[in-house]
């Protein structure tokens, strides 16, 4: 459910999973978001396309087959902002990466004034089953 409200708030365009908890419950919204658009692709470790990662993720998902998702959308980014403050607080969140190349810090401050025009690219999470 935190992937789903994360990718739909555009906040999240893409994240590394370093666990694979509760893989199920992500599968499934996965391939809902998958059949609504709101993801357009995702890159696994093996270069797999999209729907054969699908696959591999039934079988795999707790191994890190899959590393990255990409988000189609950026809509409600203000929304995103905060959870992210919260979550690097909380230690869920432990580093991201701006297309600027801004560490954490600096990038957050940046996040507070550009959110909105995609500054920020990838994020790294500790547990694959939040965001």
């Amino acid at each position: 459910m935190a992937l789903r409200a994360g990718l739909r708030s555009g906040v999240v365009s893409s994240f590394v999973i370093r666990q694979g908890t509760r893989v199920w419950q992500g599968f499934l919204a996965l391939r809902a978001d998958l059949r609504s658009g709101v993801v357009s692709s995702f890159v696994t470790r093996q270069g797999l396309s999209v729907w054969q990662g699908l696959l591999a993720l039934r079988a795999g998902l707790r191994s890190g087959v899959v590393s990255s998702f990409v988000n189609r959308q950026g809509n409600r980014v203000w929304q995103g902002l905060l959870a992210l403050r919260a979550d690097l607080r909380s230690g869920v969140v432990s580093s991201f990466v701006t297309r600027q190349g801004l560490s954490v810090w600096q990038g957050l401050l940046a996040l507070g004034a550009g959110l909105r025009s995609g500054m920020v690219s990838s994020f790294v999470i500790r547990q694959g089953n939040r965001v």
